[in-house]
């Protein structure tokens, strides 16, 4: 008789079986690590309301699984069990709807993305000879009228590149170039109520 190979779980000594359950992130941004520990590497972030499914425990820890197919472990507490108002259910995609430029004098410069919920994208500033500041919204994808390019009609911002990129759940990178040999202060909003995403850059003044 040819017999069938059946994978089985293995846990750690403090480590226990857990019923599938489905949770939601409660925090802005939640860190989901290789290990059940703080100092274990970062294998990718969850946003406020995202929605995973936890399949066993391990002291504190949550052995998590997103619907990308990621999985890792994160702390209880950055978890609820029902989802939070105004999130949508599991499987849908959050879509950016426009995308607006707007000048303050000279002074500021703000892009404005207009969403369909709360889903703040993951920012950052690469600095050097190339300064710019790049924004990864996850689970999202652009309306059809947004364009890949954007015209930022100011003299901070050089150009405003959007470029959508799958490999699992799809994803949308927005890449804000700015003018090299300044000084910035970049200050983002998210504006809960109206669900806009707001980024304003300034020249620092010396």
């Amino acid at each position: 008789m040819t017999g069938i190979l059946i994978p089985v779980a293995v846990f750690t000594p403090c480590e226990s079986a857990a019923a599938e359950e489905a949770l939601f992130v409660k925090v802005l941004v939640a860190r989901v690590r290789q290990a059940p520990n703080t100092e274990s590497p970062i294998a990718f972030r969850l946003r406020r309301g995202d929605r995973v499914i936890m399949d066993r425990k391990q002291g504190e820890w949550y052995h998590i699984k997103h619907v990308d197919g990621q999985t890792g472990w994160a702390h209880q507490k950055l978890f609820i069990s029902t989802a939070l108002d105004g999130q949508k259910s599991a499987g849908q995609i959050y879509t950016i709807k426009s995308v607006r430029v707007s000048i303050d004098a000279g002074k500021k410069e703000a892009i404005a993305f207009q969403m369909d919920g709360f889903q703040p994208p993951e920012t950052f500033v690469l600095k050097g000879d190339r300064p710019r500041i790049v924004c990864d919204f996850l689970n999202t994808r652009l309306l059809g009228n947004v364009g890949n390019r954007v015209e930022p009609k100011g003299t901070l911002v050089k150009d405003i590149r959007i470029a959508p990129y799958g490999g699992g759940a799809p994803r949308v990178r927005v890449v804000l170039d700015l003018t090299p040999g300044r000084n910035y202060v970049v200050d983002q909003t998210f504006y809960k109520k109206e669900n806009r995403y707001t980024v304003t850059i300034a020249a620092k003044v010396p």
